[in-house]
């Protein structure tokens, strides 16, 4: 169990004993990733209010476990809410920053409906729903790609959560993630000032864009440009750069 930081976020990183059946189970199932999105609660009391109240939804509790005084408590909600939904009390929180930003946390998901409904019924607010149409200036690995997908918003929180449902064909780097991982947390967003340079750094670490693209029309405000990094042997998870025109 090691942790770190991301910009203001919390990392932890477990490596499972061989058997585990939670953490085990999900790296045995899915292969290395992000296993668990944690919200922090201000105090024990609030954290066994949570808990009651999802088990009256018939929400049960995966694991509970304490580190270095910090209790954390892992909730069975993956099979209909695509990940693990986790709460963490730790009495010396410390808050973070630093010059990395994540903007929202990526999730690849087959069909949004029920996904929503699932979340909603937990007390989360209904995703927003909208069309990313074609546009002729994608790529993925290398070569045009033309193609469209629904895209849902949770902005109840930050980071914010994107729910893309793709299609299977053309090749893209979402149907690539459903066919080896299943539903989950595809990427992690992070704007950035200078998008070439950006690229340019992670080229040289050896990851490559996978894909790339924008919205809106190029330069204007409302307008932004992506790209997709081969990260995803680092953790499984690839990392979106992202430059927007506000």
């Amino acid at each position: 169990f090691v942790s770190g930081r991301l910009g203001r976020y919390a990392v932890e990183i477990i490596q499972p004993d061989s058997g585990d059946p939670v953490f085990d189970g999900f790296l045995k199932r899915r292969g290395e990733g992000v296993f668990a999105v944690l919200h922090t609660v201000p105090d024990r009391q609030a954290l066994e209010r949570e808990t009651a109240r999802l088990g009256q939804l018939g929400v049960g509790v995966l694991r509970t476990i304490e580190v270095a005084g910090a209790r954390y408590t892992f909730f069975d909600t993956e099979a209909q809410g695509k990940y693990v939904l986790g709460l963490i009390y730790r009495p010396q929180m410390e808050s973070g920053s630093g010059p990395v930003e994540v903007s929202h946390l990526g999730l690849v998901i087959r069909d949004a409906a029920p996904v929503s409904a699932y979340w909603h019924r937990l007390g989360f607010p209904e995703m927003a729903l909208a069309d990313a149409g074609p546009r002729a200036d994608s790529r993925y690995r290398g070569q045009p790609l033309w193609f469209s997908f629904r895209v849902g918003w949770h902005n109840y929180a930050h980071p914010t959560f994107e729910w893309i449902i793709p299609p299977l064909n053309p090749p893209n780097c979402y149907a690539d993630f459903l066919r080896l991982h299943g539903e989950g947390v595809q990427h992690l967003g992070l704007p950035v000032d200078d998008l070439e340079s950006a690229i340019g750094r992670y080229v040289k670490l050896g990851y490559p864009p996978v894909q790339s693209g924008a919205w809106g029309t190029v330069g204007q405000p409302g307008s932004g440009q992506y790209a997709y990094m081969d990260t995803e042997a680092l953790g499984g998870v690839n990392i979106e750069l992202i430059h927007a025109i506000r």
